[in-house]
């Protein structure tokens, strides 16, 4: 194989990659490597879009909650929240190197200024699910074929002054996943049809002066056409995520949340059934300047009644359910140059 000179070189063709290649002096040399093609990323194959507070009455604190949300417990709450603070910045960045692209901003910014009431049907075809690694699985590890899926949603947004609410009911069929005998053999493999239908209330502002609440809860239906539920699918989802600005503390501020998970199935014969848990956080940040430079102060504790529990029946590597974490206590420092 012959050898290359270069400047710069980027593991990995995801926005993390491409976006890092985009902000590099264009004097230099860069090469960008891909583990088989520039669309087959993580990147790609997300369908959540961008976290990043755009609209007039968007805000970072919304999409830090619907990622933890999503996230189910596996997010690191330090993590998103640079994310989602730093993500509207980037956007613009964005926006600075391709002007097209503000069309599509100020189109954004227009619908997010909106009540709205809406309905929609998606037909998608997604990749295959991963078998889990399992010795005792002919296929253990292998990907599946991809799978047709079709969502229905119904729902609207209201905006009440500076608090938001938004309503949804939804339904999604595709083919199911599990393990089943194929001569003789265990086979991770497609299972009839699953059908996940629920609803999801949010309540989202800033409720007094400096105080801010993100709430949100869904009921889940998640089933296959044998009746057995679906692996990893709780009943029913509540978050709730609370900050105060400090009044006579400028730039302090406390948050807290709860997370409480109902219970999932966490096996394919409905035996096994993991119970509710509820964790509740707490922590502080606070920002100050040094020298011109933002520097943001971070102490948090998860978990702070150390509740024992299992956080979740789906883990794509392994045939296992997933620990919820003990009580953790968190201590950061950043700074922005």
């Amino acid at each position: 194989m012959p050898a290359e000179d270069t400047d710069v070189l980027i593991i990995g063709s995801g926005l993390s990659g491409l976006y890092t290649a985009l902000l590099m002096d264009s004097a230099l040399s860069i090469t960008i490597i891909t583990k088989s093609r520039m669309q087959k990323s993580n990147s790609d194959l997300a369908q959540g879009g961008i976290a990043a507070a755009i609209g007039k009455d968007d805000s970072p604190t919304l999409h830090l909650r619907d990622t933890l949300e999503a996230g189910a417990g596996l997010c690191d709450p330090e993590a998103v929240q640079v994310l989602v603070d730093e993500a509207g910045d980037n956007i613009d960045k964005l926006i600075e190197l391709d002007p097209d692209l503000s069309d599509i901003d100020t189109e954004i910014r227009g619908q997010l200024e909106k009540d709205a009431l809406y309905a929609n049907y998606i037909e998608a075809l997604q990749q295959g699910p991963t078998a889990p690694v399992d010795p005792l699985l002919a296929n253990s590890g292998a990907v599946l074929a991809p799978r047709v899926s079709e969502q229905y949603e119904i729902g609207g947004k209201l905006a009440l002054g500076p608090v938001f609410a938004s309503l949804a009911f939804y339904r999604i069929e595709r083919p199911g996943e599990g393990v089943i005998s194929d001569g003789g053999q265990q086979v991770f493999g497609y299972v009839g049809e699953a059908k996940h239908e629920g609803v999801e209330f949010t309540l989202n502002g800033e409720v007094a002066p400096g105080l801010r609440l993100i709430t949100g809860l869904a009921i889940n239906d998640a089933e296959f056409d044998t009746g057995l539920e679906v692996i990893g699918v709780p009943d029913f989802t509540f978050n709730a995520n609370a900050e105060w600005d400090i009044p006579f503390l400028p730039g302090a501020t406390l948050t807290g949340r709860v997370t409480h998970t109902g219970e999932q199935a966490a096996d394919s014969s409905g035996t096994l059934v993991l119970d509710d848990w509820t964790v509740v956080d707490l922590g502080a940040r606070y920002v100050f300047a040094a020298d011109g430079n933002p520097i943001t102060l971070r102490l948090t504790v998860d978990n702070v009644f150390d509740e024992a529990y299992w956080a979740s029946a789906f883990d794509t590597f392994a045939p296992a359910v997933l620990q919820g974490a003990p009580r953790t206590v968190k201590a950061s420092l950043s700074i922005a140059l």
